[in-house]
């Protein structure tokens, strides 16, 4: 395997071990939240729920983002180092000259580092993790871009998607980085 490529998939490694913490350590305070609520569903508790869901699918997306631009980082360097070749058109999405919607990046991404990688593409859509993944997107997209004041709030019935959506994503990526022999 060339160098290029085994020193950027320990950075990668090292990152997504990081950001997997920032998107647990949110998931517990919400489980914990969530419980307190449960035994006492106060004005107050149920304020505190929503924060940590919140909080949660916010600093979920912000470690999507983040992998899926270094993932493309890497791809670039190896592009550089001749690695592995790319369309003309492809080159300005991994260059970040141009731009996808999410779940577009998150294809096009995945499927390109597949293949430098010399892996089947990983993304399994028939899982329950998938159908969470796509919720808590959903979610995030109410939230980010609200329409009403509702729409910044979680419902009881989503939490549990807030909580499953990141395994689909992080199971994903650590399938990506097994396919490399580091």
């Amino acid at each position: 395997m060339a160098t290029t490529l085994t020193e950027q998939m320990i950075f990668l490694d090292n990152m997504r071990k990081a950001l997997m913490k920032d998107t647990d350590i949110c998931r517990t305070n919400l489980t914990n939240a969530f419980n307190v609520f449960n035994s006492d569903s106060s004005k107050e508790n149920m304020i505190n729920v929503n924060f940590w869901c919140l909080t949660s699918v916010r600093v979920f997306f912000s470690a999507v983002e983040g992998v899926l631009h270094s993932y493309k980082v890497v791809m670039e360097k190896c592009y550089e180092a001749g690695e592995i070749e790319f369309s003309e058109d492809d080159l300005p999405i991994i260059r970040g000259e141009k731009w996808l919607s999410f779940h577009e990046n998150l294809k096009f991404t995945v499927k390109h580092f597949s293949r430098l990688i010399g892996i089947p593409s990983p993304v399994n859509k028939n899982s329950q993790e998938w159908v969470a993944f796509k919720k808590i997107t959903e979610i995030r997209n109410r939230i980010t871009h609200p329409k009403k004041i509702e729409d910044v709030f979680i419902t009881t019935e989503e939490i549990p998607f807030i909580n499953q959506g990141p395994l689909w994503f992080w199971n994903l990526i650590l399938k990506l980085i097994e396919g490399v022999d580091v």
